[in-house]
């Protein structure tokens, strides 16, 4: 189902049946837009973890003007759309006739099953006889939904902890779509305030984690999502005498140290530059609020 999360009405969130089924729903689409050496690229298959990071994500964030730009690229290289991908061009058919006020703005979907995600502020749907049947196409997304809009699509089954860690940090992404003023003030901080040790450290960052740091927007956006989101990703890393292996992998670790030392700092300075900026509510998991980083104090 495709519901709107309640109070931040441009977030589109996707509730996929399975892992696989969210793999095959949007690897592709996160490869196309984000992944080194494939990007703007769509694959013929649907990739596994093995090949790209990004066949592997619990969670993946997009506008849809995104996807127009893949189910485009399909088109022109001979791709056919799997069936998941085909749900996603539907759904967001269904949510541009709901947006444009159809069924009163809520966007189709049963917001329950949301909610047994951990998600309970989501939009309820309306009533059967006000939709619009979506677009039968399979190879263009629908137009008009604009830049103001972000989607995230997850699945359901995440364990807790895992659920929890997915919503903050994919709807984050969604924040970064939706909100002019926020992105700008990432944008800002990123091309402006970061340091150039900083930035270096961000970039080699994104870079073991999978992603193109080139991607348009790329590194502002998944600032937001990190540095407000995760507690010990940039934790130092023990490099002493005990680490067993050859001198390059324990140089590696130290220099993961040295890099984790910055990003930290980064990950203070930035949530106190932007924090105050993210939109209200907040990500709760079953009416608890998943805790943040908006305002962790700088360590040393």
């Amino acid at each position: 189902c495709l519901v709107r999360w309640a109070g931040h009405p441009g977030v589109l969130v996707a509730l996929l049946e399975s892992r696989v089924a969210l793999r095959r729903a949007c690897a592709r689409l996160s490869v196309f837009l984000e992944s080194p050496g494939a990007r703007g690229r769509v694959l013929p298959e649907v990739p596994t973890a093995s090949e790209y990071v990004a066949a592997g994500y619990s969670g993946h964030n997009f506008r849809p003007s995104d996807w127009a730009r893949f189910c485009e690229a399909a088109e022109e290289a001979g791709v056919s759309l799997t069936e998941e991908e085909a749900w996603v061009g539907r759904a967001l058919g269904a949510a541009e006739a709901a947006m444009q006020g159809v069924g009163g703005g809520a966007v189709a979907g049963a917001a329950e099953e949301l909610g047994r995600l951990g998600l309970p502020d989501a939009d309820p749907p309306p009533a059967e006889s006000s939709l619009q049947p979506p677009s039968p196409a399979l190879s263009s997304s629908p137009p008009g939904l604009g830049e103001r809009l972000g989607c995230v699509a997850v699945a359901r089954g995440l364990g807790k902890a895992e659920a929890a860690a997915t919503l903050s940090h994919e709807l984050m992404h969604g924040l970064f779509y939706s909100y002019r003023a926020l992105r700008q003030r990432c944008r800002c901080f990123w091309e402006d305030e970061a340091g150039e040790e900083e930035r270096a450290a961000w970039v080699a960052f994104l870079g073991v984690a999978g992603y193109d740091p080139d991607a348009p927007d790329l590194a502002a956006n998944e600032l937001l999502a990190y540095m407000t989101t995760e507690s010990d990703i940039f934790a130092e890393r023990n490099s002493s005498s005990r680490e067993k292996g050859p001198r390059a992998a324990r140089h590696a670790l130290g220099e993961e140290a040295t890099r984790n030392a910055v990003l930290r700092g980064l990950q203070a300075r930035f949530n106190r530059a932007v924090g105050p900026l993210v939109p209200r509510p907040l990500p709760a998991l079953r009416d608890s609020p998943i805790p943040l980083q908006l305002h962790s104090p700088e360590k040393e």
